[in-house]
């Protein structure tokens, strides 16, 4: 009969050392989540931004309504919405180092305009947009970012209503805690 005991030691250490990481990443991303939070409160931001956590721990999550970066149809950044991304820069730029990514999102009503292909064009030019902007007016670091659109594909709310279309044109800017980030 073959001895399994060194296997199930190795089971045993390999589950204790996924729980110590698990543990480590909570604690960390939810420091993370605290500073933000003040932050926010700091910037004024808290009626601009939504802070949410990642329930694996791998990332805090600022969502910000796209009604209030851009205008239907337009990946431009608007003129009023340059104070909330400037303030959203200064907060990011107390995570110099950090991977920071930028996701654009859209509701399910196709683009009716020529310089779209359709929401998933939309919503990455958004993306690469706001964190354009960033990179240039918040002086972010190029090599620390990324950004992408998904669509319609992650909707937030019900695609049924207005508001819930609403909801769903946003932006997520995700910062991931140290134990993940390069």
């Amino acid at each position: 009969m073959p001895d399994t005991t060194g296997e199930k030691s190795k089971e045993i250490g390999l589950s204790e050392a996924m729980e110590k990481l698990q543990e480590e990443m909570r604690k960390e991303t939810s420091e993370m989540y605290d500073q933000i939070s003040d932050l926010m409160e700091t910037y004024n931001l808290t009626g601009d931004a939504e802070l949410k956590m990642d329930p694996q721990y791998q990332f805090v999550q600022l969502e910000i309504k796209g009604s209030v970066l851009f205008d239907s149809g337009s990946a431009q950044v608007r003129k009023e919405a340059e104070p909330i991304l400037k303030k959203i820069g200064k907060l990011l730029k107390k995570f110099d180092g950090f991977e920071i990514e930028i996701v654009g999102h859209t509701d399910n009503v196709p683009v009716v305009n020529a310089a779209f292909k359709d929401n998933n064009w939309l919503s990455t030019a958004r993306a690469l947009n706001a964190a354009q902007y960033l990179m240039e007016t918040c002086d972010l670091d190029p090599t620390n970012l990324k950004y992408s659109g998904r669509g319609e594909y992650e909707p937030v709310a019900s695609n049924a209503t207005s508001e819930g279309r609403a909801k769903n044109r946003r932006i997520e800017i995700k910062i991931y805690n140290k134990l993940i980030s390069r």
